[in-house]
């Protein structure tokens, strides 16, 4: 069952079951395998993601309440993109494992820009440097 976790940077990221391990150890997870992005517009995110950043597999495309997404119970538009098995490009791509994005859009509420208030490569997040 995934469920969500707060870093000493105050980054929170999701715990999820895969198979695929960055390394062989006796560490209780395996690595990264993703990120979540806020969105405005799910629709025309999607192509963006798809076409030119090379995640063109569509595991799934849904719409609802998530009460296990941190914050408000709100209404979320939600994708979930992967690249083929064997696909990673950029420098570090021979040294991760498969990458997902999942894109969120929320409904009843605007976002905020992307990088407001944000440091470039923010910590804990460098994994997200696929090009």
């Amino acid at each position: 069952m995934p469920f969500f976790l707060k870093d000493p940077f105050d980054n929170v990221f999701q715990v999820v079951e895969a198979n695929d391990w960055f390394l062989e150890n006796s560490s209780p997870t395996g690595g990264v395998l993703g990120v979540m992005i806020g969105v405005s517009d799910l629709e025309k995110s999607i192509p963006l993601y798809r076409d030119i950043l090379g995640f063109s597999r569509l595991n799934y495309k849904e719409e609802g309440v998530y009460p296990e997404i941190p914050g408000e119970n709100l209404t979320f538009k939600r994708a979930l993109l992967s690249m083929p098995k064997g696909c990673n490009p950029g420098a570090f791509g021979a040294l991760l494992c498969p990458a997902q994005i999942e894109l969120i859009e929320v409904k009843e509420r605007t976002g905020r820009p992307i990088f407001k208030d944000r440091l470039w490569g923010d910590l804990g997040f460098i994994h997200c440097c696929w090009m």
